[in-house]
């Protein structure tokens, strides 16, 4: 645990932080989360390594266990799809802080950078089958920019910023959503569970509600109580998204 705590969004800047007196790690517990928070905690912790193993104020015994880690790192991943190239540049560069020799500094040619190709098709899109975390996971990748298109009750709208719900109809299939809460939050059911919408885009191309706004093309940003409502009053409770 480190002195560095950030807050979660939303929440108002003067919040207390609370830190933890005692931290337990099950390794078993942590093996068996979903393949997609798996792989992002075991970066997470590689980099930590890394940055114990380089840093200035590191001592012969952190940096004696960081060097365990790296080798742990790649020795984890040496069976984990070895046909994939950039998995395969990683693991060799784990393996060179493992064994000492760190790769030597490049600089970036700017010239030779390219930009990521935009998203598209399936790409942009969910199965509501998947679960919670699947389905926040693709919209964090694609938000703030175009965002999860989502349509409900002929309202079309970009999601951009969701969290797992805490309450939701569980008679719901998944797609499904519902408004709940006073005042009101949209929630769509998945897989497992379901997620609560806290911000989206309106749909600037086909609302009429839109035409006598300016024409700047810009899409309205609407917050979880104002989506919410919108919902509500043009679908009532439990309606296909």
């Amino acid at each position: 645990m480190t002195w560095v705590h950030r807050l979660p969004a939303g929440v108002p800047g003067g919040t207390s932080r609370v830190r933890p007196a005692v931290v337990v790690n099950d390794p078993a517990l942590s093996a068996s989360q979903p393949v997609e928070g798996l792989a992002a905690s075991s970066a997470n912790a590689l980099a930590h390594a890394v940055v114990s193993l380089v840093n200035t104020t590191s001592t012969p015994i952190v940096r004696a266990v960081a060097r365990e880690a790296i080798a742990r790192f790649e020795a984890a991943w040496s069976t984990a799809e070895p046909d994939r190239p950039s998995l395969a540049l990683l693991r060799e560069g784990v393996g060179r802080f493992a064994r000492s020799h760190p790769p030597t500094p490049t600089a970036q040619d700017e010239q030779a950078a390219t930009w990521a190709p935009e998203p598209t098709g399936r790409q942009l899109s969910v199965d509501w089958s998947w679960p919670t975390a699947r389905v926040l996971s693709r919209i964090r990748a694609i938000s703030p920019v175009p965002g999860l298109a989502v349509e409900v009750g002929e309202l079309r709208f970009f999601v951009t910023r969701a969290k797992p719900a805490s309450d939701f109809v569980r008679a719901l299939e998944p797609g499904e959503a519902a408004v709940m809460g006073q005042p009101g939050t949209l929630v769509i059911r998945t897989g497992d569970g379901a997620i609560a919408v806290e911000r989206a885009l309106l749909d600037q191309s086909d609302d009429d509600e839109t035409e006598d706004d300016d024409s700047s093309g810009e899409a309205s940003e609407l917050d979880r109580h104002t989506l919410a409502e919108a919902v509500a009053q043009r679908v009532g409770r439990a309606v296909s998204a």
